[in-house]
């Protein structure tokens, strides 16, 4: 499988609060969880949803739905990034 290209500005800004929200949607799937997690965002929040859905289905459990709704989204990586 071919690597995956980010734009590594996006990437950068991602990590600056990944730690927090992960956390956050830990707790919260903790308390709720039957919840499906819907990450949302507009222009560069959406480019930084689509990392963080991203990262959410990697590291959650995989029975956990993970929506993502963004509007006006920069390219964030390659074609190979949503495959």
């Amino acid at each position: 499988q071919a690597p995956v290209h980010v734009h590594s500005g996006f990437l950068q800004m991602y990590r600056v609060g990944a730690a927090a929200v992960y956390a956050s949607v830990q707790r919260l799937l903790r308390q709720y969880p039957a919840f499906t997690v819907l990450v949302t965002g507009h222009s560069l929040g959406a480019a930084l949803a689509t990392l963080c859905a991203i990262d959410l289905r990697t590291k959650l459990d995989q029975l956990t739905t993970i929506n993502l709704i963004s509007y006006g989204s920069p390219r964030v990586g390659d074609e190979d990034l949503l495959c």
